[in-house]
């Protein structure tokens, strides 16, 4: 336990010259200080500010004698002001400690200065200052210039048998009750430890009324004793309060209340957060302290207390103010503050304990509280997806009840319902609710005094999540910049994430790589993604995003990082064959294609339920794999009964590729190119039409089409475009583009990873198709000849032609693609 305590005054620097432990009286900073200072290898000299009463000139002679001593420097007169302190400094030969405590009785920017500077005249001094705060000495100016270890009071937080050995130091006798005892009326650690060591018989309750004595229901009547009275006002609260507000709830004076918090906070009771002025019971005693008032004063005097201080913070601060109304007991007011505060309901982190804490049956009579709940389960990753259904249930059994259906829903209730269709993958009702409600938002006003208007843009960022899993591009993005714009004006830094992180996930879906890449350096510049307050959704977003952009920039050299990562909690995300979609395309740009639709099947075997937009989009990649192994008849099974949509009409187009059938190719492609489509299906029809056009002899039209496709490639960073078509195909038209003086990517070309260059099954006239099917089954030349009434030299010319087209000679390989294809009859 002291190995701690000295380890955490001995710093994680390498020898700091300057230690800083800051914080009030009682923390235990002399104590802690002390127990290094009897490890130390060098001297060390101890010096107070207590010690000359305040005169600044006295301490500078105190602080020249006791380094002078402790370096073992002869005085040869008497040390009274700073230059003999400097002169002593400078005079050390060795390294030597100098331990400066209750510094903050002489500390301004000048004295500071003056302190620091001592460091600068000997460099065989260290310092350790000791404070309850400090002017200049902590600032950045000072700490920049030398190896600097500082301590705030939450470092100070020892356990309670660090305070019960602390507190034992201060006893001559070794018996820790009376070094407890001694410590319990000025620091409220020794109180902690006295009350929960089991090694004294003195009951907590004994240890606590010895330090809050008197009757606390008579502190809170009595104005004698204003001190006290401020204290149980606080503990009954047991929420940090400005001091105007304490005032109000004391009925104190506001210079009794100044005095009284001044004198709790010097005898370390209370602690005041200098950031927004509020003060809260020292975090040693809230619990005995809490418990102490709750029984002397009775649960109705506490519940009037938090009920008087809620309505007076729920319009500046509501998750302070709903959790006081939950513990309370007052749900009534609770609801209504939710109601008045739409941004609780839909960004429920900040009253997560409050919605832990309320009654079931309270909250299943209440939409918003239940709705709340659910988007909280909805946030955190450790909700499994039963659970999360379950969440979902209870919403809607409480929006029934309250008769949601019968009524025009509000804008928080129509975001509560899509989000409730969307998790459960109801896409269409989804995509209703959020046409609604994003026709309510543009009928509804933006003005400051709106209490919709801190969440519309949360509501923004719903409503274009929902629109990118349904497809919808263009509404997403045009609710994803709302989202941005609205971010911008709140200021809310959670908002501006969610609406960054959206707008960068819709870029990887429809292939924008380069906007994707732009959103996440954005988002990494101005906010923090790896800490608590990233929801679930959202983390999984920047994982999707960051998987397309590694996987569009195909690196073999790159180590391979897991998408999914063994973790079934995606499963329950609703927009999880995205996710699969990113893992088996990193896989396929390090193992191929096999890998990739191994990853695959391995996931739809979970049996999630996805949308219709994302089943298409599931299976469309699966065929796309299929048909880089040679399985046509796979991938057409694939795309069995899935409903024409760009994604499937760029994989069909390939497919009638495969089987020599380039006018239909051409005719699907010059649809898909007239449409307006996302960047993904327009590069990637692209480059297959200016192969189909390459393979039917329009060389001069495949080339202009081929300039285009390489423009937008590089226009929107899709590196995987290239391994949709077959390689040796492209790598002619390339060739060719070159030597005609279009273009020149050749070597782009060529550097295209082996596992991403396609080799599709070539096409085959019938009388090549029959001659194989008569191969079959380990048949000769001879017997073919037979079956087909044709000689045997007409067999082997058609194999030579066959040959040519596959780039192969071994028969029994071409009979296998060729059946894979499906270019043989059974």
């Amino acid at each position: 336990m002291r190995d701690r305590v000295i380890r955490l005054v001995e710093g994680e620097a390498r020898q700091p010259r300057l230690r800083i432990l800051r914080g009030p009286l009682g923390a235990g900073k002399s104590l802690a200080a002390a127990q290094w200072a009897t490890v130390q290898a060098a001297p060390v000299a101890w010096v107070s500010a207590r010690e000359t009463a305040g005169d600044l000139h006295r301490f500078w002679g105190l602080a020249a004698a006791r380094l002078a001593t402790a370096a073992g420097i002869q005085r040869e007169h008497d040390l009274d002001h700073y230059p003999s302190l400097l002169h002593v400094v400078g005079g050390m030969s060795g390294q030597v400690h100098l331990v400066v405590d209750d510094w903050h009785l002489h500390s301004s920017r000048e004295t500071d200065e003056a302190l620091a500077q001592l460091l600068d005249s000997g460099p065989g001094l260290s310092l350790v200052v000791l404070g309850r705060r400090f002017t200049a000495l902590d600032a950045p100016l000072t700490t920049a210039r030398y190896e600097t270890w500082s301590l705030a009071p939450e470092d100070l937080a020892f356990t309670r048998e660090e305070t019960a050995a602390l507190a034992g130091t201060q006893d001559t006798d070794p018996g820790w009750l009376e070094g407890v005892r001694r410590l319990v009326r000025s620091w409220p650690l020794a109180l902690t430890a006295a009350c929960t060591d089991n090694r004294t018989d003195v009951p907590a309750a004994t240890w606590a009324e010895e330090f809050l004595t008197g009757s606390l229901e008579t502190l809170l009547l009595d104005r004698a004793d204003p001190e006290r009275r401020l204290f149980c006002v606080l503990s009954g609260c047991g929420t940090p309060l400005p001091s105007a507000a304490l005032t109000r709830l004391s009925g104190l004076a506001r210079q009794e209340t100044a005095t009284a918090l001044h004198t709790l906070e010097n005898a370390g009771l209370v602690l005041r957060n200098p950031a927004n002025g509020s003060n809260r019971v020292h975090p040693a005693l809230e619990t005995t302290a809490h418990g102490i008032v709750e029984r002397e004063l009775g649960n109705e005097e506490i519940f009037g207390l938090k009920l008087m201080w809620a309505r007076e913070v729920e319009g500046k601060d509501p998750a302070t103010a709903a959790r006081l109304f939950s513990e309370a007991g007052h749900h009534t007011g609770l609801q209504r503050l939710l109601e008045s505060h739409p941004r609780l309901v839909l960004a429920p982190s900040p009253i997560a304990s409050v919605l832990t804490g309320v009654p079931r049956d309270v909250s299943d009579r209440s939409p918003l509280l239940a709705g709340a709940r659910m988007l909280h389960g909805y946030g955190r990753a450790g909700t499994s997806a039963l659970s999360l259904r379950g969440l979902v249930r209870a919403f809607r059994t409480a929006a029934d009840a309250a008769g949601h259906a019968h009524t025009e829903p509000s804008a928080v209730a129509r975001y509560l319902h899509m989000t409730a269709e969307r998790i459960l993958g109801n896409s269409v009702a989804a995509r209703n609710h959020a046409e609604a409600l994003e026709l309510q938002l543009a009928e509804t006003s933006d003005d400051r005094a709106s209490p919709l208007r801190t969440a519309r843009s949360l509501i923004h960022s719903g409503i274009a999540l929902t629109y990118t899993l349904n497809g919808e591009l263009t509404g997403a993005s045009r609710n994803f910049g709302e989202a941005i714009r609205l971010s911008d004006q709140t200021g809310e830094a959670q908002d501006r994430l969610c609406a960054h992180v959206g707008m960068a996930f819709l870029h990887a879906v429809e292939g924008n790589i380069h906007g994707a890449r732009c959103e996440i350096e954005r988002i990494g510049r101005h906010h923090e993604t790896d800490g608590q307050s990233v929801t679930a959704p959202i983390g999984w977003q920047l994982e999707f995003v960051r998987a397309v952009i590694m996987f569009e920039t195909p690196d073999t050299d790159r180590p391979a990082q897991p998408l999914l990562d063994g973790d079934a909690g995606w499963g329950r995300c609703e927009f999880w064959p995205l996710l699969v979609v990113a893992a088996a395309a990193s896989a396929r740009t390090r193992c191929g294609a096999a890998e990739a639709l191994a990853q695959l099947t391995r996931a739809r075997a979970m049996n999630l339920p996805p949308t219709p937009y994302l089943r298409t989009e599931l299976a469309a990649y699966a065929a796309n794999m299929l048909l880089a192994q040679g399985d046509v008849t796979g991938a057409e099974r694939q795309l069995r009964e899935l409903p024409i949509s760009p994604v499937v009409e760029v994989t069909s187009a390939r497919i009638t590729l495969t089987r020599g059938q380039p006018s239909d190719a051409i005719t699907r492609l010059d649809r898909i190119l007239r449409r307006q489509v996302s960047p993904r299906y327009r590069g990637e029809a692209l480059i297959l039409l200016a192969v189909v056009l390459w393979e039917t002899g329009w060389e001069s039209k495949a080339v202009v089409v081929f300039e285009r496709a390489m423009a937008h490639k590089h226009l929107h960073g899709q590196g995987t475009m290239l391994g949709s078509v077959p390689f040796d195909r492209l790598r002619a038209l390339a060739v060719h583009a070159r030597e005609t003086g279009i273009v020149d990517v050749v070597d782009e070309i060529d550097g295209l990873p082996a596992v991403l260059q396609v080799s599709l099954v070539p096409p085959l006239t019938e009388a090549e198709r029959r001659t194989l099917e008569a191969l079959r089954n380990g048949r000769t030349t001879r017997e073919a000849a037979a079956e087909l009434f044709i000689s045997q030299d007409t067999v082997k010319y058609r194999l030579k032609s066959i040959y040519r087209k596959f780039q192969s000679a071994d028969r029994a390989d071409i009979l296998y693609r060729a059946e894979r294809a499906g270019l043989l009859r059974r």
